[in-house]
C-alpha cells in the first residue's frame, strides 16, 4: 500500500508536498512523536545505511515542540490530511520505501524491531539471508513464483486505502 501524499507544513512556514520535504529515500514517519526516540545505536545505524529520513508528523501548532537533534530529522505540521489517516489506523509509526510504499506499520515500542525486519528484508544487516532459496554450489535457483493475495490481503488493503 503506498502512503498519501499530504500537504504538509516545513518549520519555516512553507506549505510543501511531504515528498518534496522528504526526497526520495527511505523514511521513518512518526505521528505524534519524535522518531529519533525510538531506536538503539544499531537500529539507527541501520537506518542510516538505508538513507532514511527521520520525519516527525505533528499539528502544524506543534512544529516547534521537541524539535529533534538528530540531522537527519525533518519536522512537518499536518493541514488535517495526516491527522485523518492515522486516526483509521491503530499504528503511529510507518517506515517507507523511496516510492512510498509501506514497508512497516507499527506502534512505538515495536519501532525497533521493524527497522531490524526491513533491514533484514533489504539485506543490510548481516544475519539477513543471502538467499531465501538456497541452491546447491554451482546451480542456479529461480525464484518462487509470486503467489495471489487472499481474499483477506485484498480486503485489508481495500479498508486500509
Amino acid at each position: 500500500m503506498q502512503f498519501i501524499q499530504p500537504t504538509v507544513v516545513t518549520v519555516d512556514g512553507e506549505e510543501k508536498l511531504l515528498d518534496d520535504v522528504i526526497g526520495y529515500r527511505w523514511a521513518v514517519l512518526h505521528w505524534g512523536g519524535n522518531p529519533e526516540t525510538l531506536f538503539t545505536p544499531t537500529q539507527r545505524d541501520d537506518l542510516r545505511r538505508l538513507g532514511a529520513a527521520l520525519v516527525s508528523l505533528r499539528p502544524a501548532v506543534q512544529c516547534h515542540r521537541d524539535e529533534p537533534q538528530d540531522p537527519d530529522a525533518v519536522v512537518v505540521g499536518d493541514l488535517g490530511r495526516l491527522k485523518a489517516w492515522f486516526d483509521e489506523r491503530p499504528v503511529s509509526v510507518l517506515i517507507v520505501r523511496p516510492d512510498r510504499f509501506i514497508a512497516a506499520a507499527t506502534v512505538p515500542q515495536l519501532a525497533g524491531r521493524a527497522v531490524e525486519a526491513v533491514a533484514r528484508a533489504v539485506a543490510l544487516r548481516a544475519d539477513a539471508p543471502v538467499s531465501a532459496f538456497p541452491s546447491t554450489p554451482g546451480t542456479a535457483t529461480a525464484p518462487a513464483p509470486a503467489a495471489a493475495p487472499s481474499p483477506a490481503s485484498v480486503a485489508r488493503e481495500k479498508e486500509w486505502a
